[in-house]
């Protein structure tokens, strides 16, 4: 639009060193780590000071409630390729009241309301396209000669001649319709004084209130108020677009006004997507010497000085998250400044990654017209300052993949469930606290008082039942704080430079005790020391890490372990529980010891008690496997544990009985045959509480101490976990769901088990589609009944053959429960497939008989188990035999690429953290004598258990993935499966992610992997 000045800096040794203020840091110095924090602090913060020192808030007298009018329509549009809409919206009453008029072209084929592009153009909407039935635009204009504007009116000869930006015949042919509106039908493009457009109606603003890209803002979020009623526009789809100062305007309109589902900035540069301090091309003095307007007063204050600036663009690209945006720009617009603005979409990443998307993904700038498509956009193309076809292609492109289609929405929807964890029940039984998104709440047992108390997770009631003992990982790390129920401040407790693993009070809720290990271990991989340059990293069997046990007092907050650094406090529990155990008078605190914390140490371990005054500690038990999870009865006269009752993993276990006085042990649980894991004394002392599998439910159990029976206190066939017992008082609360109703908070009375529901966090998904479900039986090959879980497609039609996906469990000793459809289970059946997750042997939930099955059977019992169950869906009717597709991770990973060595039947695998090549495992994981006692001693009978050793039976189009990080099942076995594959020419590809152990827990890369396991299933299973 105008010449840029010869003294701008184009030379990058000369861009000052700055530093980017941290988007994830709040303006009190708290740390910003969960998306409500984002959404209810941070991003409100950073929009204040936007609007405060930057674009100008719009004033409180701006127009409202604007009315639309339609002035034209056409069918047959472009020779028949368009429908033609022009729409006015006044910003006042009255026929010279200010206006401004929309050209909407839509796409005369689309089948339903089209997504479409918004944006503004330079000289007219008329200036687009040489369409004669355009109105003639009357607004003022900057004069130019070449586009046909003299004495600051348009004239016949200014049609079509901005076509090159706009190429509408490309667009519709892509299934969008384009919207198009005047800037300068909403504010002129001059220093005017405020005087003009909607200006004439608001007067001058404040030294904070809106310059005209706010205005201009404002105007797109008017059209956008139109398209949302417009019922040949789908108004979920709407695209924001802006080129070089109305990119600016896109950004800020799209920050502002959350219904827009996408943001498109092209050559944007300074107050758009480049970063300010790098002044670089074009700068905040720049702007505001020569366009004084476009920006609020208050916006000077920065000139030359954008170090001050409380904010830089990368923030302003973080509030459109977890929106897509796209930033574009060309290699030779230096005065928009490319690498700034690529640098602002790096930058926002964190933003979108703690919302669960990926930002741009790399670091590093892509060679021109190599462009990125993650959820944040950018290319940077060949040529200069302009718009062109190359610029379209990619965000058509970019939209295909994150506006159009409706796995985005799904993804959006499924990945959203908010859902309740972790409910501890006040000692009296009358209040319980439960997390919800990062949040601590308390609620009455009646449903009533719902309410916020702290930021934090895990939260546990003090004995007195006067405070709420939590994790908060906020400024200062994960540190127990403790907030009053009353109210008041909260309190941080401890300030350790160790990994807290786990906390709990003392009788006289003065003091708690916690675990903790050193940093470097806490993730408990193989690291036995810091990384330090120039030094290996040791792994040695004598310095794996330990938990420490330690005391803190509240008032003082003086610290001491209590346990020594040889000995550790329980372990990292992935298969058993473990927990620590105050006695009722304080004086001593049981705990299963252990040799070290890493996983199977939990078959080493022996209930001890170590004094609370001293450290005096002494081992109560010395018997086979597990003994842990102590909890002293209510009268401290006892220590119930639990038991494995012999050294193997393969195995149920049970709840004893210690006399402390004497040593005597007792079973309790000789009726049980199932793994029991957490448990509750009653108050009294007179029953216990667990919850454990049984088959493909969850029930809660009630164990008779006296009498040494249990019984079931419920058999809904529901999912129940998470149980809390009151420790004066008669209660318990936990969580339940079942497939049609997703997990929230529930209270009952022991003696009346009649559970109420004290939460309904996900009430929107009584609107999602059904996903009918059934629990199956069949008989396997040697006369063994199996349990699966079977999910109908949504809208299921009887008689209708379906494709299916198999999803096998991990373990083997996991077991499919018949919880609440959600993750990929609900996004395939939603999609049309059926979904079959079988319980074969070796799972979990249905005996140690069943359990053991599995022993020297791997691939063998369970495959048939597995295969014999398909056979059923097929024979019933229900799944297509031409349309199989199998899906699983570990144990499940192993289960799928088992599969696919031993039949051609399925079309498509997608095979995670698998285990592939059983000999290389069994010698390079961190468990080998889990997997020993269920392969035996000899290494050469474990070939016949391992996939590649079929290899060259393999034939189904593979998708394989991995966790960088992961020593369970170690990267090379799913690198080995891949080379096979490509050995035997079989279509594949190898994800690694990066940072992920086993599995994947990062939001963003859990979203990429079901998008990727939708792109391939689909593909190969459906074409």
């Amino acid at each position: 639009m105008f010449a840029q000045p010869n003294n701008a800096n184009y030379d990058e040794s000369k861009v000052p060193s700055y530093t980017l203020p941290d988007p994830l840091v709040a303006a009190d110095g708290t740390r910003i780590s969960t998306p409500e924090a984002w959404r209810e602090k941070r991003r409100p913060e950073l929009v204040r000071l936007f609007e405060s020192q930057m674009y100008g808030a719009v004033p409180p007298n701006a127009p409202k409630d604007l009315k639309s009018e339609l002035l034209e329509r056409t069918a047959g549009a472009l020779g028949g390729k368009a429908v033609r809409k022009q729409v006015k919206i006044a910003f006042g009453p009255g026929p010279v009241a200010p206006a401004m008029e929309i050209l909407l072209y839509l796409p005369a084929n689309a089948k339903g309301p089209a997504p479409v592009f918004l944006g503004y153009n330079f000289y007219g909407n008329h200036s687009i396209h040489a369409d004669p039935g355009i109105h003639l635009s009357k607004s003022w204009m900057r004069d130019s000669p070449d586009f046909g504007v003299a004495d600051h009116k348009a004239t016949e000869a200014s049609r079509g001649v901005r076509a090159s930006r706009w190429p509408v015949e490309l667009i519709l042919s892509r299934g969008y319709g384009l919207a198009v509106i005047y800037y300068g039908d909403v504010d002129p493009d001059f220093d005017d004084g405020f005087k003009n457009g909607v200006h004439a109606l608001t007067g001058k603003p404040g030294p904070e209130e809106w310059g005209s890209v706010a205005t201009w803002a404002w105007g797109l979020s008017r059209a956008m108020d139109y398209l949302v009623e417009d019922p040949d526009v789908d108004a979920q789809r709407v695209a924001v677009m802006g080129h070089s100062r109305l990119g600016k305007t896109s950004l800020w309109a799209g920050a502002m006004d959350e219904r827009f589902a996408m943001v498109v900035s092209n050559d944007s540069g300074c107050g758009g997507a480049a970063l300010s301090r790098r002044a670089f091309g074009e700068t905040v003095e720049r702007i505001n010497t020569s366009f004084p307007h476009w920006f609020a007063d208050s916006f000077n204050q920065y000139n030359a000085k954008e170090s001050s600036l409380p904010v830089d663009q990368h923030e302003l690209i973080a509030l459109i998250a977890p929106r897509p945006v796209y930033i574009a720009s060309a290699e030779e617009d230096l005065w928009a400044d490319p690498t700034g603005e690529f640098l602002s979409g790096v930058n926002a990443g964190p933003v979108y990654e703690l919302l669960g998307r990926q930002g741009l993904g790399t670091e590093h700038r892509p060679p021109t017209e190599s462009p990125i498509h993650h959820q944040i956009g950018h290319h940077v193309r060949r040529g200069g300052h302009d718009v062109t076809d190359y610029d379209w292609t990619q965000w058509m492109d970019f939209a295909d993949e994150r506006l159009r289609s409706p796995l985005v929405s799904q993804l959006d929807r499924i990945l959203d469930l908010k859902g309740v964890g972790a409910p501890a029940i006040s000692p009296d039984g009358k209040t319980i606290a439960y997390t919800r998104r990062g949040e601590v709440r308390l609620v009455g047992v009646d449903g009533s008082n719902d309410r916020a108390l702290a930021k934090g997770s895990e939260p546990s009631w003090s004995p007195d039942g006067r405070s709420i003992g939590y994790f908060s990982g906020a400024e200062f790390g994960r540190q127990i704080w403790t907030t009053p129920v009353a109210g008041g401040a909260p309190s941080r407790v401890t300030s350790s430079t160790e990994y807290i693993d786990r906390f709990r009070w003392a009788p006289d809720s003065q003091r708690i005790a916690y675990i903790a290990r050193p940093k470097p271990w806490a993730a408990l991989t193989y690291l036995a020391q810091p990384d330090v340059e120039g030094t290996p990293t040791i792994v040695d069997s004598n310095n794996l890490p330990r938990n420490r046990l330690w005391l803190v007092e509240l008032a003082s907050h003086a610290t001491k372990p209590l346990t020594p650094p040889d000995v550790s406090v329980g372990g990292y529990e992935q298969w058993f529980p473990d927990a620590f155990s105050f006695s009722p008078d304080g004086a001593t605190i049981a705990f299963g010891k252990r040799p070290h914390a890493k996983a199977g140490s939990h078959l080493d371990s022996e209930v001890a008690v170590v004094s609370t005054a001293d450290g005096k500690l002494k081992t109560v038990t010395d018997r086979p496997g597990m003994d842990a999870y102590p909890q002293y009865s209510p009268d401290g006269k006892r220590i119930a544990f639990i038991s494995t009752e012999r050294r193997n993993w393969v195995t149920v276990s049970h709840i004893y009985l210690l006399d402390p006085s004497t040593g005597q042990v007792e079973k309790l649980t000789a009726d049980v045959d199932r793994k029991i894991g957490d448990y509750s004394w009653s108050h009294d002392g007179k029953k216990i509480y667990f919850i454990l599998d049984d088959g493909v439910t969850q029930p809660v159990y009630e164990l008779d101490v006296a009498a040494r029976k249990t019984r079931a206190l419920v058999q809904d066939g529901k999912v129940y976990s998470a149980l809390s017992v009151a420790t004066k008082g008669p209660g318990m609360a936990f969580l339940r769901q079942s497939p049609t109703e997703p997990g929230d908070l529930y209270f009952t009375e022991p003696g009346r088990f009649e559970p109420r529901q004290l939460t309904h966090v996900d009430r929107d998904v009584a609107e999602w589609p059904e996903i009918p479900t059934e629990v199956i039986r069949w008989k396997s090959y040697d006369g063994l009944e199996i349990e699966g879980i079977v999910h109908k497609p949504a809208g299921y039609e009887p008689g209708k053959r379906c494709p299916l996906l198999v999803i096998p469990h991990g373990g083997p000793h996991a077991v499919n429960a018949n919880g609440y459809v959600s993750g990929e289970a609900r996004l395939f059946a939603e999609r049309g497939w059926a979904v079959f997750r079988p319980n074969f042997r070796g799972s979990g939930g249905y005996g140690e008989a069943f359990l053991r099955a599995d022993i020297k059977n791997w691939g063998v019992g369970d495959y048939e188990d597995e295969m014999s169950g398909v056979d059923k869906l097929i024979a019933d009717g229900l799944v297509d035999p031409d349309r199989l597709a199998i899906a699983g991770a570990s144990y499940g990973g192993y289960m799928s690429s088992w599969t696919i060595s031993q039949t051609d039947r399925f079309k498509a695998a997608v095979i995670g953290a698998a285990i592939t090549d059983t000999q290389a495992f069994l010698r390079t994981l961190d468990v080998p004598d889990r997997f020993v006692d269920y392969l035996g001693e000899d290494p050469r009978n474990y070939a016949r258990h391992s996939p590649l050793a079929y290899g060259d039976r393999m034939v189904t189009p593979t998708l394989v993935w991995h966790g960088e990080l992961d020593i369970r099942v170690p990267l090379m076995q799913g690198r080995a499966l891949y080379v096979t594959l490509q050995k035997y020419g079989v279509p594949s590809q190898f994800l690694i992610y990066r940072g992920e152990a086993h599995g994947v827990s990062q939001p963003a890369h859990v979203r990429d992997l079901l998008e990727r396991k939708v792109d391939w299933l689909e593909r190969w299973t459906l074409r």
